[in-house]
């Protein structure tokens, strides 16, 4: 039976993995630099108010991602409450406006 072996593959028993982990806002590290870990230890959490909810706002605007900035009507920090407009955008000849609620 043949075998795959990818070129550049390490088969070993035992071997050390690094990866780089990065929060998506502020939080706090809960194990110090170089420590070893398990694969259900927690390494870091974060906290925020609330369900967080992605959302595609440039999907949603029908509008190119590199042009979300501009339609935004929140900007960083800002205190936003239910059900209200975050982005909006420009719509054709002014009519027609489609907006993102929070």
């Amino acid at each position: 039976m043949a075998k795959a072996f990818t070129p550049g593959l390490t088969v070993t028993a035992r071997t050390t993995y690094r990866a780089r982990r990065v929060l998506p806002i502020t939080g706090d590290v809960l194990v110090a630099r170089g420590a070893q870990v398990n694969a259900d230890t927690v390494v870091a959490q974060t906290f925020m108010e609330g369900d967080a909810f992605p959302m595609r706002a440039a999907n949603i605007l029908s509008a190119n991602p590199k042009d979300l900035p501009g339609l935004m009507l929140k900007k960083l920090g800002d205190t936003v409450a239910k059900d209200e407009p975050i982005a909006r955008s420009k719509g054709i000849f002014g009519m027609m406006k489609t907006e993102v609620k929070s």
